[in-house]
């Protein structure tokens, strides 16, 4: 993550002069939903079904840990092994940015870092959870291929979905005015991470990186990247499009998966 954020350190000059101190966030937006999401993902997806196949597992569930505690304690435990340095890579950027761009507020970054955390653990716990449910190691794994596949082209998905929904056809070019389109748009959780990191950042609302909302706003530019305020004239036009709303969606990615992984575990055979 340190090394693609570095290297985003120099964006356009009216980039620099929107985010001022707050550059070096935007330049780790990127990197944490992809490096950090995919690669917990990737990290994490082999927990449970590596400690069932090594037989470490039954040393575990010969004590007095109770099977939700043993699952939490998987999740928790991920987590922190790849929050660690994550944070550093955070703060070593920030660090490194600050000749250039100045201090990032103390606040937004102790907002930015709590966040950075929390990401982390949901992705760790979708990992975790899908190393419960399958119980294939090549399953999960192809699994995890294909939740990033279909982050990867969701722009293409979120409009075929609408599409049927609404029976029109659409683009993000020219979204509808139907808020409806955003939900669909921001469903995923590396989308409903960019809402939430936009929001700490101060940017106005999108799924969008800050980079590319602040492009986005400049006279005569066209992208498919959907900026609320752009298209509906209001950063929330509806509540359910706003930044917290988009927070609770995020937990709601781990919590879901997480609640069927622990009634399958509490439930089937150790082994």
């Amino acid at each position: 993550m340190f090394v693609p954020a570095i290297l985003s350190l120099s964006p356009a000059t009216y980039i620099q002069q929107a985010l001022g101190s707050r550059v070096p966030l935007a330049a780790l937006q990127q990197p944490l939903r992809f490096i950090g999401g995919i690669g917990v993902l990737f990290g994490t997806f082999r927990s449970v079904i590596h400690e069932r196949d090594t037989g470490a597992i039954r040393f575990t569930a010969g004590t007095a840990v109770s099977r939700t505690e043993t699952l939490v304690g998987f999740t928790l435990g991920r987590a922190v092994a790849f929050a660690i340095p994550i944070v550093l890579a955070v703060v070593l950027t920030c660090l490194v940015a600050v000749p250039q761009h100045g201090i990032v507020p103390l606040s937004t970054l102790a907002v930015f870092l709590s966040y950075t955390v929390l990401f982390v653990v949901v992705i760790a716990g979708i990992g975790v959870s899908l190393s419960t449910i399958l119980r294939s190691q090549a399953v999960a794994g192809f699994a995890v291929l294909v939740f990033a596949a279909v982050h990867i082209m969701w722009y293409q998905i979120s409009n075929t979905i609408y599409g049927v929904v609404s029976g029109a056809s659409v683009s993000g070019f020219t979204p509808p005015s139907n808020p409806l389109y955003l939900v669909i748009r921001w469903l995923p959780p590396l989308q409903l991470s960019n809402v939430v990191m936009n929001a700490i950042i101060g940017v106005p609302n999108s799924s969008a990186p800050a980079t590319g909302v602040i492009s986005n706003l400049q006279p005569n530019q066209l992208s498919n990247e959907v900026v609320v305020r752009l298209h509906y004239s209001s950063d929330v036009p509806v509540w359910y499009l706003h930044p917290s709303v988009a927070l609770v969606e995020l937990i709601l990615w781990v919590f879901v998966p997480f609640a069927i992984a622990l009634a399958l575990y509490r439930t089937r055979s150790i082994d």
